[in-house]
């Protein structure tokens, strides 16, 4: 049988935290742009970009930053936050 649809509850920004707004280059290099605080984690980012292309199995997905000194791609790690995956938007 298919999976279910199962839509994860997407966080709000957290009151007091600094609130940076993020450009995710999906697949096809279209953009998609979300407000989240730096308290997010990875996990979190993941969720909020699944709702705005109604993508609900977020489960077999993840997120890839350009490293910033050896200009190449490395896998971001689901359960830590932006700010100590040292994303700045």
């Amino acid at each position: 049988t298919d999976p279910q649809r199962n839509f994860k509850k997407v966080r709000a920004p957290t009151e007091g935290v600094p609130v940076i707004v993020l450009a995710i280059t999906m697949s096809d290099s279209s953009t998609k742009k979300i407000q989240v605080s730096i308290d997010f984690t990875i996990r979190d980012v993941i969720v909020c970009v699944g709702e705005k292309i109604d993508l609900w199995q977020t489960e077999f997905f993840a997120l890839s930053a350009l490293h910033p000194t050896l200009n190449s791609d490395r896998w971001l790690i689901m359960d830590r936050t932006i700010e100590e995956e040292k994303i700045t938007g």
